[in-house]
């Protein structure tokens, strides 16, 4: 994992979340430890995937499985651009819809989680999933997926109070 832009507050409590989850090992570390983040801001965060052999189905094209954690392990880092700590709560339901093949070994998958709504018991959220610029047919949208979290007892963590970031992500203002 790397951060290729600026790293402002926001995208070092996101860095601190994600490195926390590949120092545990599990399925994230396996499966997505080459995820970069590239930009936080509050209710915000893009990311970018590499394509590797690791990530294919059988037709060599982005399994769908991948995709599904993505959602998953996004929608978490995006609710801590929101100021919640982590863990942020567990999952009510995942939904995604596929709507091209993801792409093949060597492209590059862009992803962008926006939290929707974050209230004291439920928080939602929104991932797209986007081939790069470069791809051949430049970005397009390829799936998209939906995250419903529990997040009272990040709530309960956080004592009741988020961190609170300025509106370009840069610094802590409260």
């Amino acid at each position: 994992m790397s951060v290729e832009k600026k790293t402002g507050a926001c995208l070092k409590a996101v860095q601190e979340a994600w490195n926390a989850s590949m120092t545990a090992q599990g399925h994230d570390w396996r499966t997505l430890r080459n995820l970069r983040l590239i930009q936080a801001r509050p209710n915000f965060l893009q990311a970018k995937l590499t394509i590797e052999k690791e990530h294919l189905n059988k037709f060599k094209t982005l399994h769908g499985g991948v995709i599904m954690s993505l959602t998953d392990s996004m929608a978490s880092l995006a609710l801590t651009t929101s100021g919640l700590p982590p863990p942020t709560g567990v999952s009510v339901n995942i939904s995604t819809e596929f709507l091209r093949p993801g792409g093949t070994e060597g492209d590059e998958l862009v992803l962008e989680s926006e939290v929707l709504k974050l209230g004291k018991q439920l928080a939602t959220t929104r991932i797209n999933f986007y081939s790069s610029e470069s791809s051949p047919h430049g970005r397009k949208l390829l799936a998209y997926g939906s995250h419903t979290k529990a997040v009272k007892d990040a709530w309960a963590a956080a004592g009741g109070k988020l961190v609170k970031y300025s509106e370009d992500g840069e610094t802590v203002i409260g």
